[in-house]
């Protein structure tokens, strides 16, 4: 919640590719720290490149997603609505891993569901567009989770997977992060470093 808070205040002045890029720098560097007791090197070993990269770009998608839901939405609009995501996971893993919900968790995901649909309110005058931003965010989510479980299943190691997140992150970001570029404020480097750390 700090760091959503944060990060709200920052897209008033900065990019979403300005604050994410900080955000990733500095989860490299954390990647690197977990992935040294292993040894880096060996942590980047992986069966599933492929598998890793995209879970990586999902990740990284839904993030944009849920900071520009911010800039447009209130936190708590945007966090109601992205609150459809746990509800998602627990149905595409029923669906797509064979996983067993049980009747009290069905129960729950539907009066969730109800929930956001009562939030989001399809089909009347006040709808608005901007709710599927954290809609497709929240999906994104879902899916990156869905992800992380199937490569997690085949043997792949949390630093593993953590270090593929970053490392994918900061070189997409690194490429458009100089376009997007604003020199940011004594008092917004702190919040932009605090962001990060916080993300870690």
């Amino acid at each position: 919640a700090c760091m959503d808070g944060v990060i709200k205040h920052l897209t008033t002045t900065y990019s979403v590719v300005q604050i994410l890029w900080i955000r990733y720098l500095i989860l490299v560097l954390f990647a690197i720290l977990v992935a040294r007791r292993r040894g880096v090197r060996e942590a980047l070993k992986t069966q599933q490149l492929g598998m890793q990269l995209g879970r990586a770009l999902v990740l990284l998608a839904e993030k944009a997603g849920f900071v520009i839901s911010w800039y447009y939405l209130s936190l708590a609009d945007t966090h109601a609505i992205g609150a459809i995501a746990p509800i998602m996971v627990t149905v595409l893993a029923v669906c797509l891993l064979g996983e067993r919900a049980g009747l009290h968790r069905s129960l729950a995901i539907a009066t969730g569901f109800a929930g956001v649909l009562i939030i989001i309110r399809p089909g009347l005058g006040v709808f608005s567009a901007t709710a599927l931003i954290p809609l497709g965010a929240a999906t994104l989510f879902a899916v990156y989770q869905l992800m992380t479980r199937a490569v997690s299943r085949r043997g792949d190691k949390p630093d593993t997977i953590l270090l593929y997140t970053a490392l994918v992150g900061v070189v997409i970001l690194t490429v458009a992060g100089p376009f997007n570029w604003r020199p940011p404020t004594a008092m917004d480097w702190g919040l932009l470093l605090l962001a990060g750390v916080l993300g870690c």
